[in-house]
C-alpha cells in the first residue's frame, strides 16, 4: 500500500512434527507487530518463541524493562512485561499478558568446533561474544497458545513506554482463522493489515478464500487538514498456489469508501459490484485503489 506498508506470514510446521504455528509481521512505519497463534508442541519439552537474540556490539549494553535497568547478569521470568528497550538497539512492547523470560549470557567458542574450513582467519581462536535474550515460553507441549508484541528499531526507551501506554493499533484477531491488525500512522491514514488462514470476514472486508491483503485509506497529509483521498486494497497468495480470490467489500457510514470510483487496478484484477477478483498466479501481489463517496452520495 503505497510501498509504506507491509506483511508477511509463515504456517509453520517443523521438521520433525514436533511444532507448529501460524506466525504474522505486521510492518508498520516505524515498527514491527508478529503475532503467533496456534502454537503447539509434542516434544514433552517446553516451547518457547525467542523474541529477541542479539549479539551485543557493547559489553554490557543496558537492558531496561518497564522503566527499570534490568541487573547484567540477568536469568529472570518477569511476569505481565509492558516494555522492554535495549541500548542502541530497539524498543519492544509486549501485547498479550503472558510471562517473559530476560536472560544474558556470554558464550565462547571456535570455528573449528562447528566448521573445519582452514580458509578461516581466526581458524582456532576462541572468540567471546555477550547476548540478550528475550523469550516467550509457551510451557511444554501447549496445544493452541498464542503471542503478540511490537519491534521498534532504534526507538528511544521514552518512546517505547510512550508507545506501550498509548498504542497507534489494535490487534482485531489472533487465531489459527485469521490474524489482523488496524494501524493508525498519525499521517490521517487508517490500515487494516490481515492474513486469512482460511474464508473469513474482518471489519467491512469478507475473504472467501486464505490470503494476505492490506487495506486502508491514504494521501492524507501529515502537517495540513487533507485527509485521506483514495481507499487501496492490496491482496497476495503467500502459498503461491492460489489462481483467484475473491474479496467482498462492504461499505459502511465510518469507512467512506465509494468502490464504484475506481481510481487504478492493477492487471488481473477485476470489480463487479462490491466484489473484487484477484487474479494471483505466480504468487505476484495486486492492487486496487477506489475513491471517497462524496457529500451528496447515499
Amino acid at each position: 500500500m503505497g510501498a509504506k506498508y507491509g506483511a508477511a506470514s509463515f504456517d509453520h510446521y517443523s521438521s520433525d512434527k514436533q511444532s507448529a504455528a501460524k506466525k504474522s509481521w505486521f510492518f508498520l512505519l516505524n515498527g514491527i507487530i508478529a503475532l503467533g497463534a496456534g502454537c503447539t508442541g509434542d516434544s514433552q519439552t517446553p516451547l518457547h518463541t525467542t523474541i529477541e537474540s542479539r549479539n551485543l556490539a557493547i559489553p554490557q549494553t543496558q537492558l531496561i524493562v518497564d522503566g527499570y535497568p534490568m541487573p547484567i547478569d540477568i536469568n529472570q521470568t518477569i511476569v505481565n512485561p509492558h516494555w522492554a528497550h535495549i541500548e542502541n538497539h530497539a524498543g519492544y512492547i509486549f501485547l498479550d499478558d503472558q510471562p517473559k523470560i530476560f536472560k544474558r549470557e556470554v558464550r565462547a567458542g571456535k570455528w573449528t568446533d562447528i566448521n573445519h574450513h582452514e580458509d578461516y582467519v581466526d581458524y582456532n581462536q576462541t572468540l567471546q561474544r555477550e547476548y540478550i535474550h528475550i523469550v516467550h515460553d509457551h510451557g511444554v507441549d501447549p496445544k493452541s497458545s498464542k503471542y503478540a508484541y511490537g519491534l521498534f528499531p532504534l526507538m528511544s526507551p521514552a518512546d517505547t513506554a510512550r508507545i506501550a501506554d498509548s498504542a497507534p493499533f489494535q490487534i482485531l484477531a489472533n487465531n489459527v482463522s485469521v490474524q489482523a491488525i488496524t494501524y493508525h500512522s498519525g499521517c490521517k491514514e487508517k490500515v487494516t493489515y490481515a492474513t486469512f488462514w482460511r474464508a473469513g470476514t474482518i471489519g467491512i472486508i469478507r475473504v472467501k478464500q486464505a490470503s494476505a491483503l492490506i487495506w486502508g485509506v491514504s494521501g492524507g497529509s501529515c502537517d495540513g487538514d487533507k485527509a485521506g483521498d483514495e481507499w487501496v486494497l492490496s491482496v497476495s497468495d503467500p502459498t503461491h498456489k492460489r489462481k483467484m480470490v475473491e474479496v467482498e467489500i462492504r461499505p459502511s457510514k465510518t469507512e467512506n469508501v465509494n468502490v464504484s470510483r475506481i481510481i487504478k487496478v492493477d492487471q488481473g484484477v477485476k470489480v463487479q459490484g462490491n466484489l473484487v477478483y484477484f487474479n494471483l498466479q505466480g504468487g505476484t501481489s495486486k492492487s486496487v485503489v477506489f475513491g471517497l463517496k462524496q457529500h451528496d452520495e447515499l
